[in-house]
């Protein structure tokens, strides 16, 4: 399904999504809405109560994944099932995937600069000294030169490398560009990452010092954007 959405996005920017729309785009699209919505049917009884304001005021036992929460919203008639159907295919068909590339990703990184692999070997070992230690969160908040990894690698090797967006008015984005209300945009995460107007002549090379919070805090925000920005930004960002 993913590869069938990436041929339709592709093919839509020129106008020609019909092509990527085969029969076997609406039978795989057919069998995710109905995988959703057993799911849905079986679930939705099971421990969502009705009664709170909020699903979250519960507790943490009420926040166990994205499903339980768009059924307790589904329950007491907040959504609809379409809805919860539809927002669980994007969330879950986009999250594997992504997810998936950018581990590999990472992974490749790694075995390409042992120095990082080392770096990043000792700050995990001072963080988890001992076997059979549970990951938290909380852990997570102690590694920063992980996350200076991860981020350096999205940046070279983003999982989402183009995203597209329509103008819904006119705007003015230089002296001399001007947007036209329904204008499809294109944005080149890929190449925005490795301009070396923005990174430098080395913007081509793997490095995690990128990140650092002085070289983060001097450098445009909008020029490191692999969740996207704004609005309708990336949910895995969280």
């Amino acid at each position: 399904m993913m590869e069938r959405i990436a041929n339709d996005a592709a093919c839509s920017t020129m106008g020609l999504g019909f092509l990527a729309r085969t029969p076997s785009y609406y039978k795989a699209l057919r069998h995710l809405r109905n995988f959703m919505n057993k799911l849905i049917e079986k679930n939705a009884n099971n421990n969502i109560s009705s009664s709170s304001s909020e699903p979250w005021a519960k507790g943490e036992e009420a926040m166990n994944s994205f499903l339980d929460t768009a059924l307790n919203y589904y329950c007491r008639g907040h959504l609809k099932k379409e809805d919860v159907i539809i927002e669980s295919i994007g969330l879950i068909g986009a999250s594997f995937e992504t997810v998936a590339t950018a581990i590999y990703s990472v992974l490749v990184m790694l075995a390409m600069h042992p120095d990082v692999q080392e770096n990043l070997f000792r700050e995990t070992y001072a963080l988890f000294p001992q076997k059979n230690i549970e990951v938290t969160y909380d852990h997570l908040k102690q590694a920063p030169y992980l996350d200076m990894v991860v981020a350096e690698t999205l940046r070279l090797m983003p999982s989402i490398p183009i995203i597209g967006r329509q103008a819904i008015r006119k705007a003015r984005l230089t002296s001399e560009i001007d947007l036209s209300p329904n204008m499809q945009v294109i944005v080149p995460i890929f190449s925005l990452h490795r301009s070396k107007t923005w990174w430098g002549a080395q913007a081509h090379l793997f490095n995690p010092n990128n990140f650092t919070p002085e070289n983060i805090a001097k450098r445009n925000p909008y020029v490191y954007m692999p969740f996207s920005k704004g609005a309708r930004n990336c949910i895995g960002k969280c």
